[in-house]
């Protein structure tokens, strides 16, 4: 056999350098072009011609080649995520004094020691290596345990056809290419240090191939790429040196500076989403100028929080991306319709298959769901039998001569869960199972959710494939879809790439050249990110075993100062321009500017700058690339601007239909809301849009004390019952449409207040004594004593606590979320209207008037309308317990004063509600509106956690 040679190549960093290495070494033969990196895979195919006979592959796969060229019959290598399950498999089997036990179950660890090993594995160290190895006594015990599951999961691994990679080494050095069977000619980009790769390196030049290895280094004097000065060591080799440098990388991480024909800028943008926005802008300016787009390229590090706000802008602007991104599975609606259904599946209340069918996915029209969820809820009455209920429902609906189409999808869900439930199975089993389901569900529509549903499946079937063979237990449905949910959480899918546009890279080596190139997110923290040691093995561990075996781990140091190379070979891809750019502002905090614009502003010497604010909405007009750019310029730009259209109702037939009378009855809650906002009464009252807040819900519990009617419990462990009976009814309305740890923090909130509303309740009645025989309670407005006519300005509808005597004075009792400013100057227009309205119902001349409100903030307000001299109320404040006069019985006018300013906000909320006012009006009221998503006034509005996703 043909003795071969290695050649070690030594090249200043960027795709030109390589473009000519790798052109040069097929010119005359072919062979495969490899990297460590699978990153480049892409870059390096793109260097060859067609014609060259030559092929790009990642070093796993060469590896299985030489393989296969012996003889041997290399299993297929491992996914990601066999090799986690069979990890998670091994520790659950782990001895008690193992220091994985106590997190032997959870998925992050399998992940942290699937990465460690796979970093022993690149150094050559296998179990044998260094489980008996005479170490401290931590770093024994963790060697023990990683031997342990190494040897485990390689078992289980074999007995499914899989293997990690280095048993592809191994099969290769102990072995020798059959008669005839040549290994050819190898360029192996080596852009990491791998000790077991080069030992391979080495079998191979023995073997008869010729190899050509590629390492980087400086273009100068800069301590750069610790791994390529560790790869020639290792192979004994001195490297040639080839490639053209550039003054800007002569000057990089040195002490002088060169200055560069590289156009150099550095951006600042208020923002991460205005930096996405001015970098697009500037590729519409370069594709003006004759640039083409594959000509241009953006890097971001964190491309899961930038791609969502590059793609938007791109899609504003009208410049097409490539991003390849993997998302959250949960983010996909087809997932979550399934996980849902799943979810509703095990639970006890038949409810929870509400916002299962309320999905777009099934398309049932307005009246199909209507009586659908009509149906569901009257199942619930039946509590023990409710699943039951529901079917005999449907069976019977089906049984008619034309069944609704809705009924067949329901039928099918209710009988899957039947059989799920009667017949627990192995996770295998449940494979089957859940592939059932999902074609009982809608399909889904398009390659986002086919890829969704491939992951949905694919996530538990490898698992369940490696618990197969350790025996794996009959888990009951409940179990199931415990487990799934887990991995679901966790589980991320590729979202598709568009085949044309601006390339979005992460990592350097997978830039092509460029003539432009768009560093975002220039951040301390994210470029270069902080140094981290491994969370298995510590950087002292990592070298207290380095010193026995001889073999070489990566520490932290060595990851962190590999940044540096990072950004090296970053500024190595353009021809022409870099642009580095960074976001001075971050949500709620300040921007740290990473160091290396500092440094590459000093070796360039010339970088110019650019400094975007928030004014800087848009480029002048005549500046625009964009056609959106420009329309929203010249509007900006108009001398005048033109004001928003009017809000109103166009057409009168819907004027009318939204209209309400004042005759028709109208709560105080909802003159208060249009009072306030009338955009926000009609989203909520006359469109009847609901948001789904916790805080909205957790206000509802203000109504516990009238329905448990508290007022008229004699003592307080009878208030107590009634109101702890009070919330579980409540509760139980909401337990289908909420997660179990929102009901729990409900329940322990609401045994809270009923605790503090009882106390108070009690205290109240000592220190504010009610006539004998004088409470009523509840009431209605129209009630006795209670008016429900204020003349012609209103009618009023609604429920009060109750109404009692105090001496002189006639009070009502209400409960609220809240209260108001103390002190008559402190109320606000909404709360002068609120309290002033059951006021003026309950207000005769010449008698004192009081307002007695509880409420959920710890205190109970007493109101009165007017103090009366000789019959006085105290406060007890260090108990909750307030006092506040609206005005004294010695201030002329004070009532009256006060009442009319009530009747003036009064008639203006009733005219905006008789008029159908849908105007958004701005005011302190913004910090807490739900609807702000709606009129985008709102002060904290979100677009993450929207509290109207329930309706989409």
């Amino acid at each position: 056999m043909a003795q071969g040679r290695i050649r070690l190549v030594s090249t200043i960093p960027g795709p030109a350098n390589l473009r000519a290495i790798v052109q040069d070494f097929f010119r005359r033969d072919g062979g495969i072009v490899s990297a460590f990196s699978e990153s480049a895979i892409r870059t390096l195919k793109s260097f060859l011609h067609e014609d060259s006979g030559a092929e790009a592959m990642p070093f796993g796969g060469v590896v299985r080649r030489f393989a296969t060229l012996c003889g041997e019959m290399p299993m297929q290598i491992a996914q990601k995520g066999q090799t986690v399950a069979a990890i998670g498999a091994a520790c659950e089997s782990l001895p008690d004094d193992s220091p994985f036990q106590r997190t032997a179950h959870r998925l992050g660890l399998h992940r942290a020691i699937s990465d460690t090993l796979h970093e022993m594995g690149a150094a050559g160290l296998a179990p044998d290596d260094y489980k008996d190895l005479n170490v401290s006594p931590a770093l024994g015990a963790k060697l023990r345990s990683m031997g342990y599951i190494e040897e485990e999961a390689a078992e289980t691994l074999n007995q499914v056809g899989r293997t990690f990679g280095r048993e592809h080494l191994r099969l290769c050095l102990d072995a020798e290419p059959e008669k005839g069977a040549e290994l050819g000619r190898l360029l192996l980009i080596a852009d990491a240090f791998q000790p077991a790769a080069l030992e391979l390196i080495r079998w191979a030049e023995k073997q008869g191939c010729k190899v050509t290895v590629v390492i980087y280094r400086h273009a100068t004097t800069g301590e750069l790429f610790g791994a390529s000065q560790k790869t020639a060591a290792a192979l004994g080799l001195e490297p040639e040196l080839v490639g053209k440098g550039d003054p800007l990388l002569d000057a990089l991480f040195t002490a002088g500076t060169r200055g560069s024909h590289l156009k150099c800028t550095i951006a600042s943008s208020p923002d991460p989403l205005a930096e996405c926005e001015w970098a697009l802008r500037t590729c519409l300016e370069r594709k003006n100028q004759g640039t083409r787009l594959d000509e241009l390229a953006i890097y971001v590090r964190d491309v899961e929080s930038y791609a969502p706000l590059l793609l938007a802008a791109g899609k504003r602007l009208g410049v097409p991306l490539r991003v390849s991104r993997r998302a959250q599975l949960l983010t996909n609606s087809f997932a979550r319709l399934t996980l849902a259904t799943l979810e509703a599946c095990v639970s006890p209340d038949v409810r929870s298959l509400l916002p299962v069918f309320r999905s777009s996915y099934f398309a049932f029209s307005i009246d199909e769901r209507n009586e659908l969820e009509a149906a569901i809820r009257g199942a619930h009455g039946d509590r023990g039998a409710q699943w039951n209920s529901l079917a005999s429902w449907v069976a019977l609906q089906l049984s008619a001569e034309e069944p609704r189409a809705f009924l067949k999808p329901t039928s099918a869900v209710l009988e899957w869960r039947h059989n799920a439930l009667a017949n627990p199975q192995d996770l295998a089993g449940w494979v089957g199972s859940l592939r059932d389901l999902m074609t009982l569900l809608p399909p889904g529509s398009g390659e986002r959710d086919s890829r969704a549903q491939f992951v949905l499946h694919s996530s538990i079937s490898t698992i369940a494939s490696i618990r197969r063979l350790r025996g794996g237990r009959s888990l009951s449905l409940s179990e199931f879809v415990a487990r799934a949910s887990e991995l679901w959480e966790e589980a991320d899918v590729s979202v598709p790439p568009d085949e044309q546009g601006v390339a979005v890279a992460t990592h350097a080596d997978a830039l092509p050249q460029v003539q432009t190139l768009f560093v975002l997110g220039m951040l301390e923290g994210v470029f270069p990110r902080r140094r981290s040691e491994d969370p298995v093995l510590s950087d002292g561990e990592r070298e207290e075993l380095m010193a026995l075996t001889g073999k070489v781990l990566p520490v932290s140091r060595e990851k962190a100062e590999a940044e540096r190379d990072e950004f090296y070979m970053l500024c190595a891809c353009p021809a022409e321009e870099i642009v580095l750019s960074y976001p001075e502002t971050d949500e709620d905090r300040d921007n740290v500017p990473a160091f290396y614009l500092e440094e590459i502003e000093r070796a360039h010497g010339s970088c110019g700058h650019e400094t975007y604010s928030r004014q800087n909405v848009t480029p002048p007009s005549q500046d625009c690339a964009s056609l959106n750019d420009r329309k929203i310029a010249e509007a900006l730009e108009q001398p005048e601007r033109e004001q928003p259209l009017p809000l109103h109702f166009s057409n009168e037939f819907t004027h009318t239909a939204f209209a309400v009378s004042r005759d028709s009855g109208l709560s105080p809650r909802e003159l208060r809301e249009a009072l306030a906002c009338p955009f926000s009464y009609f989203a909520k009252r006359r469109l009847e849009v609901t948001p789904t807040r916790l805080r909205t819900r957790w206000f509802s519990l203000a109504s516990l004390p009238v329905k448990a009617d508290t007022l008229g419990a004699e003592m307080p462990e009878e208030a107590r019952t009634r109101l702890e009976g009070a919330l579980e009814n409540q509760l139980d309305t909401m337990v289908a449409e909420l997660p179990d740890w929102e009901v729990s923090i409900l329940r322990s909130g609401g045994r809270r207040l009923i605790g503090e509303w009882v106390q108070r309740e009690f205290e109240a009645r000592q220190l504010w004594p009610r006539d004998a025989g004088s409470l009523r309670s509840p009431l209605h407005f129209g009630d006795e004593g209670v008016r429900e006519n204020l003349g012609s300005m209103v009618k009023l509808r609604g429920t009060v606590a109750g109404k009692s005597k105090a001496g002189p004075y006639s009070v009502l009792h209400l409960v609220e979320s809240s209260l108001p400013e103390t002190g008559h100057e402190g109320f606000s227009d909404q709360d002068t209207l609120y309290f002033g309205i059951h006021l003026l119902a309950i207000h005769t001349q010449g008698t004192p008037s009081a307002l007695e409100v509880e409420s959920m903030s710890g205190e109970r307000l007493l109101m009165l309308l007017p103090r009366v001299a000789g019959h006085p109320l105290s406060a007890r404040v260090q108990d909750g317990l307030k006092v506040l006069n609206l005005t004294d019985q010695e201030e002329t006018g004070g009532v009256r004063e006060f009442l009319e300013e009530v009747k003036k906000h009064l008639v203006e909320a009733v005219n905006r509600i008789e008029n159908a006012d849908v105007r958004a009006l701005k005011g302190d009221h913004c910090a807490f509106c739900d609807y702000g998503e709606l009129c985008r006034g709102s002060q904290d509005f979100g677009e993450e956690d929207s509290p109207f996703a329930h309706l989409v």
